[in-house]
């Protein structure tokens, strides 16, 4: 079996603690189409989507996932999944839980996807969390980065930084982190375009950005907006994935103007996660 790997320059693997799970136990042992056939199964999506899925995952270098960590997903206007206790293959949602825990569970599912069907992942927090470890350890973390004996630990340290993640900063400098990425995958533009390969970045927020120290406003927005305006000119697909208040998103458009305006070359898609608005 050929496993992909990618090399984003400056994007070095964190160090890792020793895991009691077992390889074996997450290891892809089977084609990418036979473990994207049952993945589809298990989500009792339709067979024939195949096609489309292996083309996606042929044209994916690599996935990049941006989480916000700021206070406001705190904010208890979410569901969850959870398999029903006196039901056994019944799941029932769950309200009123934290953004956090929501975005937890979607982290989860892709952890196990990639996994599954080797798709290397890289999850940077917006603020860094003294928390879930020290210098970089407390700000990006991956999957599927190094080779198949590194998965059991990545997973573990997934598992670990959501789980201890400190939630308590204000601010949500979502331009400085696009930076910082904009910075590294300009450095294998040429490399990606060579293997008509595209790096898909993963946005999941709240919405309401800021600078590094909780500064708000219509500069903030500019800059922002350059960021993406530079992400345009990238082989990058940009999904963004909004846990908000529908009602409180409307009043701001924080986040929705910037991307309507900066959606250049690259394609470009917005999720409403779970909208929760309260119209009584």
């Amino acid at each position: 079996m050929r496993y992909r790997r990618v090399s984003l320059a400056g994007f070095e693997r964190p160090g890792r603690r020793r895991s009691s799970y077992s390889t074996g136990d997450y290891l892809q042992k089977s084609s990418p189409r036979t473990s994207l056939r049952e993945c589809l199964s298990s989500l009792n999506l339709p067979s024939g989507i195949l096609s489309s899925v292996l083309e996606a995952y042929n044209s994916c270098d690599s996935r990049l996932f941006i989480l916000d960590n700021s206070s406001a997903m705190q904010v208890k206007d979410s569901h969850v999944g959870r398999i029903s206790s006196s039901n056994e293959g019944v799941i029932k949602i769950v309200d009123n839980v934290t953004r956090w825990e929501e975005l937890q569970e979607s982290v989860s599912f892709h952890c196990k996807m990639a996994s599954k069907c080797w798709i290397p992942t890289k999850f940077w927090l917006v603020n860094k969390d003294r928390a879930a470890g020290r210098g970089d350890a407390s700000l990006k973390f991956s999957v599927c980065w190094g080779s198949p004996d590194d998965l059991p630990k990545e997973l573990e340290q997934v598992e670990f930084v959501l789980k201890n993640a400190s939630l308590d900063r204000s601010e949500c400098p979502l331009a400085a982190r696009i930076h910082g990425l904009v910075k590294g995958i300009s450095k294998e533009k040429n490399q990606l375009v060579k293997k008509g390969r595209l790096v898909t970045l993963v946005i999941c927020t709240q919405g309401l950005t800021s600078d590094s120290r909780g500064n708000t406003g219509s500069s903030i927005r500019r800059e922002l907006q350059g960021e993406l305006m530079a992400l345009s000119k990238l082989p990058v697909n940009v999904i963004i994935r909004l846990w908000i208040c529908l009602i409180r998103w409307m009043g701001s458009m924080t986040i929705s103007t910037c991307w309507m305006v900066s959606c250049g070359s690259f394609v470009l898609c917005i999720f409403v996660h779970k909208i929760y608005a309260p119209f009584s």
